[in-house]
């Protein structure tokens, strides 16, 4: 008796549980809950989670890989936009017969200012396209369309094509704005982070002010500086063909390393869902083309012939008044013109 009334109360306790379950709900609707939840959770809310949760070595070190690169990035931008000013008069004097050590200030101030010509000019389209197309995006092209300028520069062979190269240059960089976006997103509201790496970042600036123009200056003409060198003599005929290459080659080596640090480094801070592909933005501009288009053609095809307004049809009566007509007729008149309006303001031309 005692068994089957311990066997009673187990069953009871199973009965009960079992009811608890079902009206708590299904275990396959709670998992589907949980999932959905987990869903709804969007990609700054998963960021700031992970960074809770993580170590703070784990989370230290991590602020200081994209930290040097965005330095990397930085120290590359400074360069390419320092570098120039050693060599510019010697490079106008080299590409125009008619200018000499006397006069080649002024077009070496041209060389000079183009770059900042043309970051003046693409300043706003970077940063448009960093919310398009993503920061990560702009800055892996700005890296990548200054390498190939950088180098275009460094092999011009007239004045003109040194200046478009170095504005196209000027015009492909569009990186000091995104790494400051790029950092503000990537502390993720830690002002402590945010703080340091902002000053690593742009101090950058000041360590590519130093170095680079002593690095640039000795690098060009290298066949006039160094004549008995091994290297030089090695490459003697591209030397002298472009003798202010070398530098440009250094640009674009330091313009590889930082797109492979970014690569490697930083994350896209751009949320997924407002991210555009090119191609999509290619459709999207396509089709609003043909949409204006067609609008245009509509427009003119679905115009409607209004009655007249009531001012306009009282100057209307009055005019006919002075008429000298019959009244008979000019009753008439009146009568075919509201049948003719009212007819034309119900129909519309066929397409």
């Amino acid at each position: 008796m005692e068994n089957q009334g311990g066997g009673g109360s187990i069953l009871t306790s199973v009965d009960e549980q079992h009811q608890d379950t079902l009206s708590a709900g299904s275990p396959d609707e709670s998992l589907n809950d949980s999932i959905e939840q987990h869903l709804s959770l969007s990609l700054e809310e998963k960021k700031r989670k992970v960074s809770r949760t993580a170590s703070p070595i784990h989370s230290s070190l991590l602020d200081a890989t994209w930290t040097i690169a965005l330095c990397l990035c930085t120290l590359t931008h400074s360069y390419l936009l320092i570098s120039v000013f050693p060599y510019s008069g010697y490079m106008a004097i080299d590409l125009l017969a008619s200018v000499n050590e006397e006069n080649a200030g002024s077009y070496a101030g041209w060389i000079a200012s183009s770059f900042m010509l043309g970051r003046t000019v693409s300043s706003y389209a970077w940063g448009k396209a960093a919310d398009l197309f993503g920061r990560r995006t702009v800055l892996l092209a700005s890296l990548g369309f200054s390498c190939i300028f950088t180098l275009l520069f460094g092999t011009a062979q007239t004045f003109a094509s040194a200046i478009l190269f170095r504005c196209f240059l000027g015009m492909s960089n569009g990186i000091t704005g995104t790494a400051k976006t790029i950092i503000s997103e990537l502390a993720h509201g830690n002002q402590g982070v945010e703080t340091k790496s902002m000053a690593l970042v742009m101090g950058m600036w000041g360590w590519g002010f130093l170095f680079s123009p002593a690095l640039s200056g000795a690098l060009a003409e290298p066949v006039r500086q160094y004549p008995n060198a091994a290297w030089v003599q090695q490459f003697h005929g591209i030397l002298s063909k472009f003798p202010f290459l070398l530098p440009n080659i250094v640009a674009a080596i330091f313009c590889i390393s930082a797109m492979m640090a970014v690569q490697l480094y930083v994350h896209e801070t751009l949320p997924r869902e407002k991210q555009k592909s090119l191609k999509r933005v290619c459709d999207d501009c396509t089709r609003a083309g043909t949409l204006w288009g067609r609008r245009d053609i509509k427009s003119s095809d679905n115009e409607e012939v209004l009655p007249m307004k009531h001012v306009q049809i009282e100057q209307h009566v009055k005019a006919n008044d002075e008429d000298d007509r019959p009244t008979s007729e000019i009753k008439e008149a009146r009568l075919k013109h509201g049948e003719s309006c009212l007819m034309l303001s119900t129909t519309k031309r066929p397409r």
